[in-house]
C-alpha cells in the first residue's frame, strides 16, 4: 500500500491518493479531496475510487459541522458521476471529546431499536496518542489530538498543517521548525500528553505582566500549546507596597525580577527578529528565531498554563467559589489531575482561617462531599499541588507568601490564582517570577 499527498500553497493537505497493488479493479486507487475554508477548516470531503481502466465512482462522502469547534461530520455517500446519481440515507455523526480535544466516542443521530443514540466509534488512547488494542471499536477519521487518522502508515499515526505524528513512539516525523534549546526537535507536547495539545504544529505565545501579547512564536499564528509569561521587572517592594503582615514581615514573599533594561531587550530583540523575518520566514529566517528563542527568549520567560489548561483552570476555580461562598478560603489542585469534574478527593480545600496570622497552610484538607472539615477530612500535603487560589475576601493577602515561595521546589513552578485582584503569579523557589491577569483564559 502507498500513500501520494498533495497539498497547497499554504501547507494544508488538499488530496491524498492511496494505492493498494493487491487488485486492479475497482478500488485499487482511492483519492480523497478536501475542500477546506479560508482559515483551513475542512468543510467537505469528497472520494475517487477506481482501479487500472475504470472510472470508478465519484462520491461526495462527508460535510462537516462546526460550532465553536468542529462537531462532527454528515456523512453522505452521494454518487456523483452515475447516470442517476444516488445517495444513502444521510446520517450525522457527533464527536465526544475530552478536555485534550481527542475524540474518545462518536455517536450517530440514527437512533437504536432502544431510542439510544447509535456507537460508530468509540476510541481510547495512550498517553501520546495510539489507540489501546482491545479498546477501540471502528474507525473514524479523527482522533488523538482531533487530528486526522492516517491509517495506511500505521496504528496512531495522525497527520496535521505542520507534522507527521507517529503516536506509537510519541514522535513526530519532521523536524520541528521551532528549534528549543531544552529538548529534542522530535518531541512533541512538550513531553507533557496529558495536559498539552498541539492541533497544528504551532508553537509558543508569549504574554507581558498587563495580558497582552508580547509575541507568538508559532508556524501559523493560530491556537498554541505552549503559553509563557515575560518575568516581572517589580521589585519585592514595588510588588508589596503597602502590605502589612500581622507580627510583621516574616511572611512577606519576595520577587526575583529581571531588570527593566532585559526585558526591552527582549521586546525589542523579538521585534528586530520579526522585521527581518517578516510574515514567510525563509530557512535563514528561522535561524534567527531560533537564535532569539534560544538565546534571549527562555532566559526572561517562565511557562504558565495553556489555553486549554487556564480556562480549565479558571472554570473549576469559579466553580468552587460558587460552591463555598464563605470567600475564605484557599482551594488547590494538580494540573495533572485537572478534567471537566474533578472528583471529590482530588480538590483540596481549606478550612475558613484568619488572613493576618497566616496565608499559606503546610496541611490542606480534602473536601468531602460538601464539607471541608479539619476534623473529619484526611490531612494531605500542599507540595503536590502547583496551583492554589487566594481569596478575595477583604483582609487576604494577595501576592504570594514567604512559604509558597520556600516550598516551591527548586527548577519547578507554582501558580497562585489571587481572586482578589484578579491575577496569576507564577512562583519559583527564587520568589516571584512574573505575573498575568486571569483575562488571558477568559473568552477566548
Amino acid at each position: 500500500m502507498r500513500e501520494c499527498v498533495i497539498h497547497d500553497a499554504m501547507g494544508q493537505r488538499i488530496a491524498k491518493t492511496v494505492t493498494n497493488k493487491n487488485v486492479t479493479m475497482g478500488d485499487k486507487f482511492v483519492t480523497t479531496y478536501y475542500v477546506r475554508d479560508p482559515q483551513g477548516n475542512v468543510l467537505a470531503v469528497y472520494e475517487h475510487k477506481h482501479g487500472d481502466s475504470d472510472n470508478g465512482t465519484f462520491t461526495l462522502a462527508e460535510q462537516h459541522l462546526y460550532g465553536a469547534g468542529r462537531l462532527g461530520m454528515r456523512k453522505r455517500d452521494l454518487a456523483l458521476n452515475a447516470t442517476n446519481a444516488s445517495e444513502s440515507t444521510p446520517v450525522t455523526h457527533y464527536e465526544l471529546t475530552n478536555h485534550l480535544g481527542n475524540v474518545m466516542a462518536v455517536i450517530s443521530d440514527k437512533a437504536s431499536d432502544t431510542n439510544e443514540p447509535t456507537v460508530v466509534s468509540l476510541s481510547d488512547y495512550y498517553p501520546y496518542g495510539m489507540t489501546e488494542p482491545g479498546r477501540n471499536y471502528d474507525s473514524y477519521r479523527y482522533g488523538f489530538n482531533s487530528q486526522e487518522n492516517v491509517p495506511e502508515l500505521g496504528e496512531g499515526h495522525t497527520t496535521a498543517l505542520y507534522w507527521e505524528y507517529d503516536g506509537r513512539l510519541g514522535r513526530r516525523w519532521n523536524v520541528d521548525i521551532v528549534g528549543k534549546a531544552y529538548e529534542s526537535n522530535y518531541s512533541v507536547l512538550g513531553n507533557t500528553p496529558l495536559i498539552a495539545i498541539d492541533v497544528n504544529g504551532a508553537d509558543s505565545t508569549i504574554f507581558n505582566e498587563n495580558g497582552s501579547i508580547l509575541c507568538e512564536i508559532s508556524n501559523d499564528g493560530g491556537k498554541t500549546s505552549n503559553y509563557f509569561a515575560l518575568k516581572t521587572t517589580l521589585t519585592t517592594d514595588q510588588m508589596y507596597a503597602g502590605i502589612k503582615y500581622k507580627g510583621g514581615d516574616t511572611l512577606k514573599g519576595y520577587t526575583a525580577p529581571i531588570s527593566l533594561s532585559q526585558a526591552i531587550m527582549t521586546t525589542m530583540s523579538y521585534n528586530t527578529t520579526k522585521m527581518l523575518v517578516g510574515d514567510n520566514p525563509t530557512s535563514f529566517d528561522k535561524d534567527l528565531l531560533k537564535k532569539y528563542e534560544n538565546e534571549i527568549l527562555w532566559e526572561n520567560c517562565v511557562p504558565i498554563p495553556n489555553q486549554q489548561v487556564g480556562q480549565m483552570s479558571y472554570d473549576f476555580l469559579m466553580g468552587m467559589v460558587a460552591q463555598y461562598p464563605d470567600g475564605n478560603r484557599e482551594f488547590s489542585w494538580d494540573i495533572f489531575l485537572l478534567d471537566t469534574d474533578l472528583l471529590p478527593e482530588e480538590v483540596l480545600v481549606s478550612v475558613p482561617r484568619d488572613p493576618y496570622i497566616s496565608y499559606y497552610i503546610d496541611k490542606r484538607y480534602v473536601c468531602v462531599g460538601d464539607q471541608a472539615d479539619a476534623n473529619s477530612a484526611t490531612s494531605v500535603s500542599s507540595d503536590a499541588y502547583d496551583n492554589h487560589s487566594h481569596p478575595a475576601e477583604k483582609g487576604w493577602i494577595q501576592p504570594p507568601s514567604r512559604p509558597d515561595i520556600t516550598n516551591t521546589e527548586p527548577g519547578k513552578f507554582r501558580y497562585v490564582w489571587a481572586l482578589g485582584n484578579k491575577t496569576i503569579y507564577i512562583v519559583g523557589h527564587d520568589g516571584v517570577l512574573a505575573k498575568v491577569p486571569f483575562s488571558i483564559y477568559i473568552n477566548k
